[in-house]
C-alpha cells in the first residue's frame, strides 16, 4: 500500500462537519490570541495534517476501522442535529463508544505525550520504532484503540448532545477530544468531544451521569473555554466572530472563570503534561 506523506492528526471527514454551509476555516491561534489569514480562511484539506505524522508504515487502520466509522456516525450526527433530545438506539451508543476511543487515538496529545501508544506496543513493534521516539505509528494507533475501546466498554456509558444556541457555537482544534475532570469508573472519566459547529457529544459512565449532570452548567462560555483549554494551540471555526468570542473567553470572559485557568487554557493542553493533572487544578470546583 502507498504512503501517503500529507497524514492528518484531525481527519478531513471531522473538519467538514465544522463547515457549516461555509467554504473556508478561520485559525484562531491561542497563544496570540490573533486569527491567521481573516481574509482568504484556509481549505479542510490543508489543515490539522503533517508530512508522515505516523511515520511510514503502512498498516491500513485507516480503511479497516476509521472510513467504516466514519460512515456510520455521519447519520447519526445529522439526526442529533435535528433532535438532541431523541433516545439513543444500542447501535448508536456502540458507534459512538468506538468513535470517543478513535478520537483518543487521533490526537496530538496521544501521540506526543501520552504513553499509551507506546505502552500499548508488543515488544517486536518497540524495537521497530524510529530513532526520534516517536510512539505513534499507524500500528501503535490500532493497538491504543482496541485498549482504549475495551476498556470503555468495561463500564456503562452515558451520551448526551449539546446543541449550540448559536449556528457556529463550537470549535474544532488541533485537539478535539476534552476530558473533563472528575471522578472515574475504571480508567473512564466524563469527555467532552465536539462532533460539528453545532453538536457536542458528552461521555459519562453511567453511574457518576446524574452528580455530573447536577453539576454541569453548559454555558457556551465554559464549554468554549474547555475546548480552547485542551486545544495545543489552533481553534478553527467558518465563522470570524465564533473566533473573536473565544479570543474574548481567553483573555478575559465574564468574570465566572479565575485569572488563572483563563491563562493555562492559553497554553497547550491546559498547561499539563498528563491528563490527570489536570483534574488537580479544578479540584475545588468538582464535586466529591
Amino acid at each position: 500500500m502507498a504512503i501517503n506523506k500529507r497524514q492528518h492528526f484531525v481527519s478531513q471527514f471531522t473538519i467538514r462537519a465544522f463547515m457549516g454551509d461555509r467554504d473556508r476555516l478561520f485559525c484562531l491561534d491561542k497563544s496570540t490570541l490573533q486569527v491567521r489569514d481573516r481574509t482568504h480562511g484556509n481549505l479542510p484539506a490543508d489543515i490539522l495534517n503533517e508530512a508522515y505524522y505516523y511515520t511510514t508504515d503502512t498498516d491500513d487502520f485507516d480503511g479497516e476501522i476509521v472510513r467504516p466509522l466514519e460512515t456510520k456516525l455521519a447519520p447519526i450526527c445529522s439526526r442529533y442535529v435535528a433532535d438532541p433530545d431523541r433516545p439513543l438506539t444500542l447501535d448508536d451508543m456502540a458507534v459512538l463508544v468506538d468513535w470517543c476511543a478513535l478520537s483518543l487515538t487521533r490526537s496530538i496529545y496521544f501521540a506526543d505525550v501520552a504513553p499509551i501508544a507506546y505502552e500499548s506496543l508488543s515488544p517486536e513493534d518497540k524495537a521497530d520504532l524510529p530513532a526520534d521516539g516517536k510512539a505513534m505509528t499507524l500500528v501503535a494507533r490500532r493497538a491504543t484503540f482496541h485498549r482504549i475501546r475495551q476498556e470503555m466498554r468495561k463500564v456503562g456509558l452515558m451520551f448526551r448532545f449539546l446543541k449550540s444556541p448559536r449556528p457556529f457555537g463550537y470549535y474544532l482544534t488541533d485537539q478535539p477530544a476534552a476530558p473533563i475532570p472528575y471522578r472515574r469508573v475504571g480508567a473512564i472519566g466524563p469527555l467532552l468531544l465536539p462532533l460539528a459547529h453545532n453538536l457536542i457529544l458528552v461521555q459519562i459512565p453511567t453511574e457518576l451521569a446524574d452528580g455530573f449532570y447536577r453539576s454541569l452548567t453548559p454555558t457556551l462560555e465554559w464549554l468554549t473555554l474547555v475546548q480552547c483549554g485542551w486545544a495545543r494551540r489552533l481553534i478553527y471555526s467558518a465563522d470570524l466572530e465564533a473566533l473573536d468570542f473565544a479570543a474574548f473567553v481567553l483573555s478575559e470572559g465574564s468574570g465566572d472563570w479565575p485569572t488563572e485557568m483563563r491563562e493555562r487554557a492559553r497554553r497547550p493542553f491546559f498547561g499539563f503534561g498528563e491528563p490527570s493533572e489536570l483534574a488537580s487544578m479544578w479540584a475545588d470546583e468538582t464535586p466529591q
